[in-house]
């Protein structure tokens, strides 16, 4: 697969961070941005994801779903041939789906970890945490090859009007 000369290549570090999309349509909540899953960045990814998650009112949920996306996102950064990757947020309904896309076709799988390796206990603690996750190819062709998924129950309260849009 061929990627885009903007996903192949390294571009200044503000791309990292490009405008994201936000929508909000009949009480779904979306937010998507495109980022690249490197160990410096993840900081700041998780401030970002726990400042929307919180204007969004879906505290109660804030810490596991950080948690979701650091693991996630060290995957890519482990797992595949390029960082570059698509990070979705879905609340709908008192429930929040967290999915990041990535250029791999290979889909992970969660086991029993070794627990005295350093690597290998992310998937198996992010499936405690979750009410489902999973990961599924992408058929269409594109820069994304697969999904991959987690769902969290998410009480929440009343978001903030000007925080949402």
């Amino acid at each position: 697969m061929t990627l885009p000369q903007h996903l192949s290549q390294p571009g200044p570090r503000a791309r990292e961070f490009a405008d994201p999309t936000v929508s909000r349509d009949a009480g779904v909540l979306q937010y998507q941005r495109q980022l690249r899953a490197h160990p410096h960045a993840l900081a700041g990814i998780r401030r970002m994801v726990s400042t929307r998650l919180r204007a969004w009112g879906y505290d109660a949920c804030r810490d596991t779903a950080v948690f979701c996306v650091s693991e996630l996102l060290t995957n890519v950064h482990q797992h595949t041939t390029s960082s570059w990757c698509l990070l979705t947020l879905r609340a709908e309904h008192g429930r929040l789906m967290v999915t990041v896309s990535d250029t791999s076709p290979r889909l992970p799988t969660a086991g029993e970890p070794d627990w005295t390796s350093e690597r290998g206990r992310g998937l198996f603690l992010l499936q405690a945490q979750a009410r489902d996750w999973g990961a599924e190819p992408l058929d269409a062709p594109g820069v994304w090859a697969k999904n991959v998924w987690v769902l969290l129950d998410a009480p929440c309260e009343e978001p903030d009007p000007r925080d949402v849009a």
